[in-house]
C-alpha cells in the first residue's frame, strides 16, 4: 500500500465556509452558473496571490501577510463536533489529496513532468484504463475539465494514491479495469516518491 513521502510537507490547510470554498473553484476556473454543485469541493490548492484576488483575507479568518505562499481549502462542516476521528481522517484525506496536486504541479512548472511525458504514462496506463478512469472521475466530481488530459492524469494520481493509502478496498471499485495495482504503483512512483507504509499521522493543524 503506498503513501507520498513528499507531497504531505506542503501547503497549509484553512478551513472555510463550503460557500467560500465553492466560490474559489467557480472563479479561479472559470466555471458558468451559480449552482451548489462544484465540482473538486471536498479540497482545493491554489496559491495566495489568485486566492486574495477572489476573497477578502479576514473571510479565510488570517491577515494577508499570514496567508501562506500555497494554501489548502477544506470546508468547515457544520457536524465536524460529532464527527469526532470521522471528521479528521475525512480532512486528512482531502488535505493528503490536494498536496499530491501540489506536488504534481511544482513538478510541470519546474518542467520535470512535460505533457509529452504525461502522454507516454497515460498509453502505458492504457488509453481505456484512462478513458473509464476520466469517466469515474467525473461523475465522482473530482474533475473540472475532463476534457483535459493533463488535468485527467493529475487527478487520477492524486485520487488513485489516497485511495491506496486510506482505502485500499476502494481503488478496484473506483478503477475496475486498472487490473495489477503493483504496476500502478510503479507508474505513479515515476513521479511521486511512493513508498510502502500506514498513513501518517494527520497534522495538528487539522484539530483546529
Amino acid at each position: 500500500m503506498p503513501i507520498v513521502r513528499s507531497a504531505p510537507s506542503t501547503g497549509e490547510v484553512l478551513l472555510v465556509d463550503p460557500r467560500v470554498l465553492r466560490r474559489v473553484i467557480k472563479r479561479h476556473r472559470r466555471l458558468p452558473g451559480i449552482g451548489l454543485d462544484v465540482p473538486h469541493a471536498f479540497s482545493y490548492a491554489i496559491g495566495r496571490a489568485a486566492l486574495l484576488d477572489i476573497v477578502e483575507a479576514d473571510e479565510l479568518g488570517r491577515s494577508a501577510s499570514a496567508i501562506p505562499e500555497d494554501v489548502i481549502l477544506l470546508p468547515r462542516e457544520g457536524d465536524e463536533a460529532k464527527g469526532g476521528a470521522v471528521a479528521l481522517r475525512r480532512r486528512w484525506r482531502g488535505t493528503f489529496h490536494a498536496r499530491v496536486h501540489l506536488a504534481l504541479e511544482r513538478k510541470l512548472q519546474a518542467g520535470e513532468l512535460t505533457m509529452a511525458a504525461i502522454r507516454e504514462r497515460i498509453h502505458r496506463l492504457g488509453q481505456c484504463e484512462f478513458d473509464e478512469a476520466r469517466t469515474s472521475l467525473r461523475q465522482s466530481r473530482h474533475l473540472v475539465d475532463p476534457r483535459d488530459d493533463r488535468e485527467t492524469w493529475a487527478e487520477f494520481a492524486a485520487t488513485y494514491v489516497e485511495l491506496r493509502t486510506f482505502a485500499p478496498a476502494v481503488v478496484t471499485r473506483m478503477f475496475p479495469t486498472l487490473g495489477d495495482l503493483e504496476r500502478i504503483d510503479a507508474l505513479v512512483a515515476e513521479v511521486l516518491v511512493v513508498v510502502p507504509g500506514a498513513p501518517p499521522p494527520p497534522p495538528a493543524a487539522l484539530h483546529r
